[in-house]
């Protein structure tokens, strides 16, 4: 069997929503597909501090932070902020529109005021789950001290606010908007560096050890997943995922709740 890449998205493909722990089939077909000679990656949205969790289920490494982070174990590989000058930018046109913003960094989360007033809120410890408080390390943007920024997660109050700013900021980020607008009309999503994406961080992957995208698997589930699954040579959908992430895909497996992932491992000949 020759040798692959597995890169894994979390939030409804290694994990249910609002779950912190894989399925146990999850966590044996990992362990068995790695016993076969493959490797086996996170690829996420999410930063280091909130993907490290992860790691405890035999992984061998981590895109992060949507394609802008990567990680051979420890060992940052890839690393793609978005510029200082860029980033001020992006704060005054989220507040010129009233949106909500919070940069993401490599280990800690500002929030402005009101998304901090809501994260105090609901903040709670994973299902199940003994992990500490600062897993999450969400702080006051007050207190942002100049680290490089990589991700910026904005909520408005409406989609009209958001469509305004499209014109102003195509032109250097990519906008990845949640399909479904909450009770009230506000509409969330991300903001990356335009050319930036999951796909360019299992690239740096494969550069680090010497391998191809030929030699690719990903699974994934919504629409921040799509380019990941468009781009490796074999990609799954899980059962519940969004009908863009299962058009983008190669296969469609069972989902979370019904050891998708397991199955997908078989599906994809890994196990």
């Amino acid at each position: 069997m020759n040798r692959r890449i597995v890169f894994l998205d979390i939030d409804g493909t290694l994990t249910a929503f609002g779950e912190g722990r894989p399925p146990e089939s999850a966590v044996k077909a990992i362990r068995m597909a790695r016993d076969n000679g493959n490797l086996v990656y996170i690829c996420t949205g999410r930063n280091r501090q909130m993907h490290y969790p992860m790691l405890q289920y035999g992984m061998d490494g981590a895109v992060g932070a949507a394609g802008a982070l990567a990680y051979a174990g420890k060992e940052r590989i890839w690393s793609k902020p978005i510029p200082e000058t860029s980033f001020h930018r992006l704060i005054d046109a989220f507040h010129r529109e009233q949106i909500s913003c919070m940069p993401e960094c490599e280990y800690v989360v500002y929030a402005d005021e009101m998304l901090y007033a809501n994260f105090e809120k609901f903040k709670r410890k994973d299902a199940g789950q003994e992990q500490e408080d600062d897993v999450f390390h969400v702080e006051p943007i007050a207190d942002y001290k100049g680290e490089p920024v990589y991700k910026m997660v904005f909520l408005g109050a409406s989609a009209d606010s958001i469509e305004r700013l499209r014109p102003k900021l195509e032109d250097e980020f990519q906008f990845i908007l949640q399909k479904n607008m909450s009770e009230d009309g506000s509409i969330g999503g991300e903001m990356i560096i335009r050319g930036v994406d999951k796909a360019l961080g299992m690239l740096k992957v494969c550069e680090h050890y010497g391998l191809s995208m030929a030699d690719t698997v990903a699974f994934g589930d919504s629409t921040n997943d799509i380019e990941m699954l468009e781009t490796a040579a074999l990609s799954v959908c899980m059962g519940n995922g969004s009908d863009d992430a299962k058009a983008a895909a190669d296969l469609v497996c069972p989902d979370v709740h019904s050891d998708g992932l397991y199955h997908g491992f078989k599906m994809a000949g890994l196990i």
